[in-house]
């Protein structure tokens, strides 16, 4: 071997260079066989559902279903086109399934995606019926009842039925009830409150409300004061809903919806 002037090599030792570049192995990127594109919120209302359930498979088709509180609700057979399956109208399905069932105006819904050897579950989520698009659903059910109005009109024999969602259970919702009578020595009205403690569960919860049963409470209570019962506001924690009582009765009484169930 030559080795430029002034380089010797000593006896015994020799130089050696590599003949062939060094091979770096790369492994291949895992590619997802199936996926749902489309992701949910944990707590939804109907009227705020996507268009489409959109997934991704590598099969010619899949076989998609959706959930309502662990039911079959509807399964179908998607072919795919350029590597996506969609399901149309789910807005549609949920709220059939939520009228039908006649239980509670909610669901928990999921959707399942089988395609090849690949089964995958989207994300679990609680839809509640509303023909009213908001925003944010967790937002509105943690300061609204589930209702458009803020008060009422209400007879004192009669009675209200309300109804809300919580959706956790970590923070306590303190429970009472303000009210204003008119004192039975004539003076002017003043707000008198019961306190109903805390409560921390959440889902579904429900009330009806009735005159003449928070009038027996202040009646009976002898830490309040005594008078007749003129208004009162219920609250739940960020929620709040007013009463104005009359004694007159009313000459006809209509149940109806105003957006929820």
């Amino acid at each position: 071997m030559y080795l430029p002037d002034g380089l010797h090599r000593p006896s015994g030792f020799f130089l050696s260079f590599p003949t062939q570049p060094p091979v770096f192995i790369f492994a291949p990127k895992q590619r997802t066989m199936a996926q749902f594109i489309t992701s949910f919120q944990q707590l939804m209302i109907t009227a705020a559902l996507p268009e489409e359930v959109l997934g991704y498979i590598q099969d010619p088709s899949a076989v998609m279903t959706l959930y309502c509180n662990q039911e079959d609700v509807f399964t179908a057979t998607i072919y795919q086109y350029n590597g996506y399956v969609r399901l149309y109208d789910i807005r549609s399905l949920i709220e059939e399934y939520i009228r039908e069932s006649g239980d509670k105006p909610y669901c928990d819904c999921y959707f399942k995606l089988i395609a090849g050897q690949s089964t995958i579950i989207s994300d679990r989520f609680t839809v509640i019926y509303s023909e009213f698009n908001f925003p944010n659903a967790a937002s509105f059910f943690a300061n609204h009842f589930a209702t458009t109005r803020k008060s009422f009109r209400i007879y004192r024999e009669g009675q209200q039925y309300i109804w809300w969602y919580k959706d956790t259970g970590i923070i306590d919702d303190a429970w009472y009830t303000d009210c204003i009578i008119q004192p039975t020595d004539g003076s002017a009205p003043k707000v008198v409150r019961i306190d109903e403690g805390s409560n921390k569960n959440g889902g579904y919860r429900y009330l009806w409300v009735k005159p003449k049963d928070i009038q027996k409470i202040i009646d009976e209570n002898d830490q309040l004061d005594k008078g007749k019962l003129l208004s009162f506001t219920i609250h739940r924690g960020g929620r709040s809903m007013t009463f104005y009582v009359t004694d007159e009765q009313p000459d006809l009484t209509i149940s109806f919806y105003d957006g929820f169930l």
